[in-house]
């Protein structure tokens, strides 16, 4: 697939499965838990892959935060590897990676698991 395939306005949503929750958490940390899946659920991700190779996302639904990302792509096959300009943990470039789906019509992202939930974004366009 060319890198063409790519650019473009793409909204992404975050999909989560709680099915594996940590079952140590006391009720009171389960409800939390299920309060911050379902904020994040209600999220919306817009993500701008340019021509040039850059990007620029932004996250809708968390108010107050500087939730604005940009950064550099580049694909390789159906992989895309973002790099974005701020530093995340450990001082360095945050870098995620893409999953481009063989109709090119969507993208996959999956986001580290926490107390035994994971998630994934799902890009569309």
């Amino acid at each position: 697939m060319l890198a063409a395939g790519v650019v473009g306005v793409w909204k992404g949503h975050i999909v989560v499965d709680s099915s594996k929750m940590d079952k140590t958490l006391t009720p009171q940390q389960q409800q939390m838990m299920k309060q911050s899946i379902a904020a994040t659920k209600s999220m919306v991700i817009t993500l701008t892959m340019k021509a040039d190779k850059t990007y620029s996302a932004s996250v809708s639904g968390t108010p107050g935060a500087d939730n604005a990302d940009t950064g550099t792509w580049k694909q390789a096959g159906n992989k895309i590897t973002m790099t974005g300009s701020k530093p995340g943990p450990g001082g360095k470039p945050d870098v995620q990676t893409l999953v481009l789906s063989k109709d090119g019509k969507s993208m996959t992202m999956t986001l580290p698991g926490q107390m035994g939930v994971s998630a994934k974004v799902i890009f569309s366009h």
